[in-house]
């Protein structure tokens, strides 16, 4: 098994009680995989693929049930000898509204605010992960 097979095991894994909220509610699944597959078509290389089956882990499952250390050593370990890399991806691609810091400190936000600091955050982030 290659290692983007690998993190989309994961990503299965955590996203495997989801279903999209939008249209005809399919497994949550398909949306990592689909980004996967555009990273691959676009020629992005072996970590941003990993990074884009697991763009939305931290925040959909890690964060909500509180075992972020764990998936965090899951992806490390999983994907080794990258999995560093890629988990410092992953947490550039994850809603700083969504983190566990921002919500503490911001307890019921707007919508409004939450787009508002997350595209504040995209404005910042790596050149890798706005390729992702």
């Amino acid at each position: 098994m290659n290692i983007v097979d690998k993190a989309l095991v994961i990503a299965r894994e955590a996203h495997k009680t989801q279903f999209r909220k939008w249209g005809n509610q399919e497994p949550y699944i398909v949306h990592p995989e689909w980004c996967v597959q555009k990273a691959k078509d676009i020629g992005c290389d072996i970590i941003e693929q990993c990074a884009m089956a697991l763009h939305d882990l931290i925040e959909d499952q890690a964060i909500p049930t509180n075992t972020v250390e764990l998936w965090e050593l899951r992806i490390i370990t999983d994907l080794e000898p990258i999995g560093e890399i890629v988990l410092k991806l992953v947490w550039e691609l994850t809603n700083i509204s969504d983190t566990k810091e921002w919500m503490e400190k911001n307890p019921n936000p707007k919508r409004s605010e939450k787009w508002s600091v997350n595209l504040a955050h995209i404005r910042i982030i790596s050149d890798t992960a706005k390729r992702c």
